[in-house]
């Protein structure tokens, strides 16, 4: 009784999809045909066709296509410094991280020589009173 429903909200579905395909031409002359925009990035747009998925670069596509996906240069070259930022605050921290990890290592034989000098001194106080323990 409710398979209608479903059937219609299938139906529904497909026609949205078919009623988003659209085709696309670079400024270089490639066409994409029947494509869906997956998703919009700063600096493209990614599209989803029959063959697979591409990317395509604004500075690719017309004017037109670009002010339709509200293409803006200033953002992309801010995603460019962010992104910049991020991988250089990486590796310092990477940095930071590997020369603590080196200091450590340094600091390991002063710590195991210290853990044996106590373990010595606490081994030859026991054997000083077992000994006078001993004689008495």
């Amino acid at each position: 009784m409710k398979y209608w429903i479903t059937a219609l909200a299938v139906l529904a579905w497909l026609s949205e999809s078919l009623a988003l395909a659209d085709d696309f031409k670079t400024i270089n002359r490639k066409e994409y045909k029947n494509t869906t925009v997956s998703h919009v990035e700063a600096d493209g747009i990614v599209l989803r066709t029959e063959s697979g998925i591409s990317k395509v670069y604004f500075v690719e596509l017309p004017k037109e296509v670009q002010k339709r996906f509200h293409y803006d240069p200033a953002k992309v070259v801010a995603a460019q410094r962010e992104a910049e930022e991020v991988a250089l605050q990486s590796k310092q921290d990477e940095s930071r991280l590997s020369s603590t990890a080196v200091e450590d290592d340094e600091a390991l034989p002063k710590k195991i020589f210290i853990a044996v000098i106590v373990f010595v001194v606490c081994l030859l106080i026991a054997i000083g009173a077992f000994i006078k323990k001993s004689y008495l």
